[in-house]
């Protein structure tokens, strides 16, 4: 990586951690980064699923069940949101649990 690249991506890890911060703080629980990841992926994507996440190249590496324990903590937690999918009724689509 040049230094060039590091100064841009910098303010962005940086906001990224301060989000992380936050959402701590306003839910009342500890989130890692990998659950930080978890909650940055839903919001960058369309109809996302446990499976949807995990086949990602960016969690790839980790286990199927370390994902599932981040989406039901976040799910208890009331930072997601589980519906169905309305073709499929066994895909559960995760979303954000709080408005924009």
């Amino acid at each position: 990586m040049k230094k060039v690249e590091g100064r841009s991506i910098w303010p962005k890890f940086s906001r990224a951690k301060d989000i992380q911060i936050e959402l701590s703080e306003r839910y009342n629980v500890k989130l890692l980064d990998f659950d930080t990841a978890v909650i940055f992926f839903i919001a960058g994507h369309f109809k996302v699923t446990i499976n949807k996440i995990h086949k990602t190249k960016y969690f790839r590496k980790y286990g199927l069940s370390t994902v599932k324990r981040s989406v039901h903590k976040l799910i208890d937690a009331g930072m997601l949101t589980v519906s169905a999918d309305p073709l499929d009724k066994r895909k559960k689509i995760l979303d954000l649990g709080w408005e924009d």
